[in-house]
Protein backbone atom coordinates (compact mmCIF):
# COMPACT_ATOMS: atom_id res chain seq x y z
CA UNK A 1 0.00 0.00 0.00
CA UNK A 2 1.08 3.64 -0.98
CA UNK A 3 2.81 5.18 2.59
CA UNK A 4 4.74 8.25 2.68
CA UNK A 5 8.07 6.57 2.24
CA UNK A 6 7.15 4.86 -1.18
CA UNK A 7 7.71 6.75 -4.35
CA UNK A 8 4.49 6.29 -5.91
CA UNK A 9 2.85 8.12 -3.02
CA UNK A 10 3.96 11.36 -4.68
CA UNK A 11 1.55 10.38 -7.74
CA UNK A 12 -0.37 13.08 -8.89
CA UNK A 13 -2.95 14.51 -11.74
CA UNK A 14 -0.76 16.58 -14.04
CA UNK A 15 -3.51 19.39 -13.54
CA UNK A 16 -5.76 21.00 -10.93
CA UNK A 17 -2.98 20.98 -8.54
CA UNK A 18 -0.91 23.63 -6.53
CA UNK A 19 2.31 22.44 -8.61
CA UNK A 20 1.16 21.48 -12.02
CA UNK A 21 2.73 19.61 -14.89
CA UNK A 22 4.67 17.23 -12.79
CA UNK A 23 5.34 13.76 -14.56
CA UNK A 24 6.28 10.21 -12.57
CA UNK A 25 9.34 8.10 -14.29
CA UNK A 26 8.78 4.36 -14.44
CA UNK A 27 11.26 1.60 -12.79
CA UNK A 28 12.31 5.14 -10.32
CA UNK A 29 12.96 4.84 -7.06
CA UNK A 30 13.27 7.89 -4.39
CA UNK A 31 16.48 10.48 -5.59
CA UNK A 32 16.99 8.52 -9.11
CA UNK A 33 20.16 9.79 -11.25
CA UNK A 34 19.11 10.96 -14.56
CA UNK A 35 21.44 10.90 -16.92
CA UNK A 36 21.56 10.93 -21.29
CA UNK A 37 23.31 7.76 -21.68
CA UNK A 38 21.09 5.30 -24.36
CA UNK A 39 21.14 5.00 -27.68
CA UNK A 40 18.86 3.16 -29.06
CA UNK A 41 18.81 0.13 -31.64
CA UNK A 42 16.85 -0.55 -34.09
CA UNK A 43 14.20 -3.42 -33.42
CA UNK A 44 15.39 -3.52 -30.11
CA UNK A 45 11.70 -3.87 -27.77
CA UNK A 46 13.01 -2.75 -24.32
CA UNK A 47 10.47 -2.98 -20.91
CA UNK A 48 11.36 -1.77 -17.57
CA UNK A 49 9.07 -2.60 -14.59
CA UNK A 50 7.16 -0.29 -12.12
CA UNK A 51 5.49 -1.00 -9.45
CA UNK A 52 2.00 0.76 -9.32
CA UNK A 53 0.61 1.28 -5.65
CA UNK A 54 -2.19 3.42 -6.32
CA UNK A 55 -5.08 3.38 -8.63
CA UNK A 56 -4.20 5.95 -11.31
CA UNK A 57 -5.59 7.00 -15.18
CA UNK A 58 -2.87 7.58 -17.48
CA UNK A 59 -3.16 10.38 -19.91
CA UNK A 60 0.24 10.84 -21.25
CA UNK A 61 3.41 8.88 -21.96
CA UNK A 62 6.58 10.51 -22.86
CA UNK A 63 10.46 10.47 -23.24
CA UNK A 64 12.77 12.72 -23.73
CA UNK A 65 15.11 12.87 -26.86
CA UNK A 66 18.66 14.26 -25.81
CA UNK A 67 20.62 13.84 -29.70
CA UNK A 68 17.91 13.03 -32.64
CA UNK A 69 17.64 10.40 -34.76
CA UNK A 70 17.81 9.96 -38.24
CA UNK A 71 15.46 11.39 -40.27
CA UNK A 72 12.17 9.62 -40.17
CA UNK A 73 13.26 7.98 -36.43
CA UNK A 74 10.35 6.70 -34.66
CA UNK A 75 9.54 4.31 -31.52
CA UNK A 76 6.78 3.06 -30.06
CA UNK A 77 5.49 3.49 -26.78
CA UNK A 78 3.36 1.36 -24.12
CA UNK A 79 2.52 -1.05 -21.14
CA UNK A 80 2.27 -4.37 -20.86
CA UNK A 81 1.48 -6.66 -17.85
CA UNK A 82 3.64 -8.79 -15.83
CA UNK A 83 3.60 -12.66 -16.00
CA UNK A 84 2.64 -13.00 -12.15
CA UNK A 85 4.15 -13.08 -8.84
CA UNK A 86 6.45 -15.54 -9.25
CA UNK A 87 7.58 -15.05 -12.56
CA UNK A 88 8.51 -11.20 -13.29
CA UNK A 89 8.42 -10.54 -17.06
CA UNK A 90 6.17 -8.68 -19.27
CA UNK A 91 3.85 -10.90 -20.62
CA UNK A 92 0.26 -9.34 -22.36
CA UNK A 93 -0.01 -6.23 -24.08
CA UNK A 94 -1.88 -3.74 -21.77
CA UNK A 95 -1.71 -0.71 -24.14
CA UNK A 96 0.28 0.25 -27.15
CA UNK A 97 0.49 4.42 -26.89
CA UNK A 98 1.17 4.91 -30.57
CA UNK A 99 4.35 6.16 -32.51
CA UNK A 100 6.49 9.62 -31.62
CA UNK A 101 8.73 11.33 -33.88
CA UNK A 102 12.83 10.89 -32.29
CA UNK A 103 13.69 12.24 -35.17
CA UNK A 104 14.54 15.92 -33.27
CA UNK A 105 15.18 16.34 -29.68
CA UNK A 106 12.84 17.34 -26.70
CA UNK A 107 9.95 16.23 -24.49
CA UNK A 108 7.88 13.75 -26.63
CA UNK A 109 4.83 12.60 -25.66
CA UNK A 110 1.47 10.83 -26.48
CA UNK A 111 -2.42 10.65 -25.21
CA UNK A 112 -3.61 8.08 -23.43
CA UNK A 113 -6.63 7.33 -21.66
CA UNK A 114 -5.74 4.10 -19.59
CA UNK A 115 -6.73 2.66 -15.78
CA UNK A 116 -3.56 1.66 -14.08
CA UNK A 117 -4.86 -0.97 -11.01
CA UNK A 118 -3.10 -0.54 -7.36
CA UNK A 119 -0.63 -3.08 -6.13
CA UNK A 120 0.52 -4.31 -9.48
CA UNK A 121 3.63 -4.47 -11.85
CA UNK A 122 3.68 -3.23 -15.20
CA UNK A 123 6.10 -2.47 -17.75
CA UNK A 124 6.70 0.56 -19.62
CA UNK A 125 7.99 -0.29 -23.05
CA UNK A 126 10.15 1.25 -25.87
CA UNK A 127 10.86 -0.16 -29.56
CA UNK A 128 12.37 2.03 -32.34
CA UNK A 129 13.42 2.05 -35.51
CA UNK A 130 16.43 3.91 -35.21
CA UNK A 131 20.26 3.48 -33.99
CA UNK A 132 20.95 7.42 -33.55
CA UNK A 133 18.52 8.53 -31.49
CA UNK A 134 19.40 9.18 -27.51
CA UNK A 135 17.27 9.31 -24.51
CA UNK A 136 16.82 9.98 -20.80
CA UNK A 137 17.37 7.71 -18.78
CA UNK A 138 17.92 6.49 -15.24
CA UNK A 139 20.85 4.62 -14.51
CA UNK A 140 20.96 1.07 -13.32
CA UNK A 141 24.10 1.03 -11.31
CA UNK A 142 23.92 0.27 -7.72
CA UNK A 143 24.31 3.90 -6.58
CA UNK A 144 21.51 4.96 -8.80
CA UNK A 145 17.73 4.75 -8.02
CA UNK A 146 16.10 2.35 -10.67
CA UNK A 147 14.61 -0.71 -8.94
CA UNK A 148 16.86 -3.74 -9.22
CA UNK A 149 14.28 -6.88 -9.12
CA UNK A 150 17.38 -9.38 -9.85
CA UNK A 151 20.76 -10.01 -10.35
CA UNK A 152 22.44 -12.34 -12.64
CA UNK A 153 26.01 -13.79 -13.65
CA UNK A 154 26.24 -13.36 -17.58
CA UNK A 155 29.72 -12.73 -17.63
CA UNK A 156 31.59 -14.32 -15.04
CA UNK A 157 30.31 -10.98 -12.64
CA UNK A 158 26.92 -10.55 -10.74
CA UNK A 159 25.17 -7.44 -12.18
CA UNK A 160 22.13 -5.75 -11.25
CA UNK A 161 18.95 -6.30 -13.57
CA UNK A 162 16.32 -3.40 -13.75
CA UNK A 163 15.19 -4.24 -17.49
CA UNK A 164 14.50 -6.35 -20.43
CA UNK A 165 14.70 -6.30 -24.29
CA UNK A 166 14.01 -8.79 -27.36
CA UNK A 167 14.61 -8.48 -30.93
CA UNK A 168 11.16 -7.02 -32.37
CA UNK A 169 10.71 -5.79 -35.77
CA UNK A 170 9.85 -2.03 -35.68
CA UNK A 171 5.67 -2.00 -35.59
CA UNK A 172 2.88 -1.80 -33.22
CA UNK A 173 3.76 -3.51 -30.43
CA UNK A 174 3.73 -7.35 -29.75
CA UNK A 175 0.27 -8.69 -28.33
CA UNK A 176 2.54 -10.83 -26.24
CA UNK A 177 5.96 -9.57 -25.24
CA UNK A 178 8.21 -11.98 -26.84
CA UNK A 179 10.89 -14.01 -24.81
CA UNK A 180 13.11 -11.83 -22.84
CA UNK A 181 16.56 -11.65 -22.11
CA UNK A 182 18.27 -9.53 -19.60
CA UNK A 183 18.97 -6.19 -20.65
CA UNK A 184 22.47 -5.19 -19.14
CA UNK A 185 23.19 -1.58 -20.97
CA UNK A 186 23.55 0.08 -17.17
CA UNK A 187 20.71 2.61 -17.94
CA UNK A 188 17.17 1.90 -18.25
CA UNK A 189 15.17 4.65 -20.66
CA UNK A 190 13.44 7.29 -18.43
CA UNK A 191 9.56 6.48 -19.56
CA UNK A 192 7.22 9.28 -18.01
CA UNK A 193 3.74 8.68 -17.27
CA UNK A 194 1.65 11.63 -16.90
CA UNK A 195 -2.31 11.13 -14.94
CA UNK A 196 -5.45 12.53 -15.22
CA UNK A 197 -6.41 10.79 -12.10
CA UNK A 198 -4.87 9.49 -8.91
CA UNK A 199 -7.25 7.57 -5.99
Amino acid sequence: MANNRSYEFYQQPLTGTTIPNLYWVCGATNGFTPSSGLRLSVDLLLAVPFDQMRDVTASKIGIQVVTAGNAGAKCHLGIYENAGNTNNAPSGLVIDAGELDISSTGFKSLNIDQALTADTRYWAALLSNDGVAVVLTVAAGTSAKSIHWGAAEPFGVIQPVSAVNSSQNYGALPNTFPTAGLFLGGVNPMVALGFSAVI
